[in-house]
């Protein structure tokens, strides 16, 4: 559920404490350990710059970005910027859904509701998800 605010940031600790909040049968030292492998597991993949996919919500990978030589604008002297990586998000379709609460993800596969998409139908009938057009 996302708040009136449009970006909110939240601290591991903070994330541990809502979990517990809304999990009760867990225990805070156990939900603790998890979010901490969870997330060192994640940090060492990507520090090896492999890709990770957690499926229905997104997947993280590395982007290589080249050298370059670019002009310092105030003293006009070119400058040779170094190769670097940076971590790179991109969300799933169920996820997109959610956050933009399209009707063009409403039957996505994994929709919100946790209906089916497409009741009756074998994986091989289903329609695949169609970008939106101007006349929608």
């Amino acid at each position: 559920m996302l708040d009136d605010k449009k970006f909110e940031s939240i601290s591991r600790s903070q994330l541990i404490e809502r979990i517990v909040s809304q999990q009760k049968h867990l225990m805070p030292k156990d939900v603790k350990d998890a979010v901490r492998i969870s997330l060192d597991y994640m940090s060492e993949k990507l520090g090896r710059g492999e890709r990770i996919e957690v499926r229905k919500f997104g997947s993280f990978s590395i982007r290589v970005h080249k050298r370059k030589l670019t002009r310092n604008l105030k003293t006009r002297e070119t400058v040779l910027i170094p190769p670097r990586n940076s971590p790179h998000f991109k969300p799933s379709l169920s996820l997109r859904g959610r956050v933009n609460n399209s009707r063009h993800y409403d039957n996505a596969p994994g929709d919100p509701d946790g209906k089916p998409a497409f009741e009756g139908q074998s994986e091989d009938d289903k329609p695949q998800w169609r970008p939106p057009t101007a006349g929608d």
